[in-house]
Parts: structure tokens; sequence; C-alpha cells
């Protein structure tokens, strides 16, 4: 007889990710959502992946006072606005910390402001 991998017991280490992530997100594993079998388990790793990003996600007022920068809000199709008031005045966009924290920085570079 030959079983499909989607058949076979979670690995121990799909267990391990999927306690993690329990964890992290401060929430015990309902009963009724314990994987039977890996594609159970790989499917409520990838929920909880996402569960795990939205919640620690930034909004951006909260992005841009952790920078010291002013939030100019939200630009369809182009991400979110802010503006390097105290320093160059420039204005540029970015999704997340890590993309604004770098364009600011590049802006900064281009005005010769570290």
């Amino acid at each position: 007889m030959v079983f499909s991998w989607r058949e076979l017991p979670p690995t121990p280490g799909q267990i391990l990710s999927i306690m993690r992530m329990c964890v992290a997100l401060k929430e015990p594993l309902p009963l009724e959502e314990t994987p039977r079998n890996r594609m159970e388990a790989r499917n409520l790793q990838n929920s909880l992946r996402l569960r795990l990003l939205a919640k620690n996600r930034l909004t951006g007022p909260e992005i841009a006072k952790r920078l010291g920068i002013r939030y100019d809000g939200a630009q369809v199709g182009v991400g979110m606005q802010f503006t390097d008031t105290g320093v160059t005045g420039t204005t540029f966009y970015g999704n997340d910390l890590k993309q604004v924290k770098s364009k600011l920085m590049e802006k900064r570079e281009l005005w010769g402001v570290r």
C-alpha cells in the first residue's frame, strides 16, 4: 500500500512550529484544530503565520512615531506617505517599518544628513 505524504502524521518540527506560534500569539491551540496529518499541519502553520504577521504589523502613525517623522496618510496604489519634517522635509512612501526606515536613510544620505 502506498500512502501520500499528506496522510502521514505531522512531523515533530511541524508540531514544534505550531506550538511556538501559539505561544507567540498568546493563544492556546483548540483541540478541534489539532492537526491529524501533515497537510492539516501545513495549513495550520500557514494560518498561524499569517495571524502572527498581522498581529506584529505596525500602523502608519506607529511607524512615524517610532522614527520621529510625520505620517501623511495612505495613498491608493502607492502605500503610506511619510514626511521627514525635522531633518530634510522630503516626502516618501513605504508599507512597513523596514521599508520606511530604509527610504528615510536613503533620503537623509542624499541630503548629506546622518
